[in-house]
């Protein structure tokens, strides 16, 4: 994953959490009624918190293992896309539940409450488990070549760095 997808990702997941937040807010300060339910206030609190503990557990990780950790790894990258498209799933649920102004709650609520929380934590679990990868600090794993095989490889570059220096030979 290049460096520019690896902050694309991330922070596309934020921006969707923050615009979700926003709208619901607004949505949520049409009526009184709206704003003093507690199901609505529980899904506003995980809506602000999924974005600003995401930029927490990014940024605490960025800090310690510096541009690295900003470039991601292939794994992180399909797994955030996979984050993304489902937040993307309750944003059109939010957008065309909240037209409606005679709802007080939103019908799918239970599940938009439930797809954000799970979400924030999928996504914090992907970036802690970014870091360990990143971090590792043990011998890096050997590709597997048998024995037979990684002794023609070396045989066949002594020989190609043996012809190489047979054809520089000074006249």
């Amino acid at each position: 994953m290049s460096n520019l997808k690896g902050l694309s990702d991330v922070a596309s997941v934020i921006v969707s959490y923050n615009s979700f937040a926003v709208a619901f807010q607004s949505w949520l300060r049409m009526t009184r009624e709206r704003w003093d339910n507690e199901e609505n206030q529980q899904l506003d609190r995980s809506l602000i918190a999924g974005g600003s503990e995401i930029q927490y557990e990014y940024d605490d990780s960025l800090a310690r293992l510096g541009p690295r950790f900003s470039s991601g790894d292939g794994i992180s990258s399909s797994q955030l896309e996979h984050c993304l498209a489902q937040l993307k799933q309750i944003g059109l649920v939010l957008a065309t539940e909240s037209n409606f102004p005679e709802f007080t709650t939103l019908p799918s609520l239970p599940y938009v409450l439930s797809v954000s929380e799970n979400t924030r934590v999928t996504v914090i679990n992907i970036l802690r488990d970014l870091y360990e990868r990143m971090n590792f600090s043990g011998p890096l794993p050997q590709s597997f070549v048998s024995p037979h095989h990684r002794s023609q490889i070396r045989g066949s570059v002594a020989s190609e760095t043996q012809r190489d220096l047979v054809r520089r030979r000074p006249r």
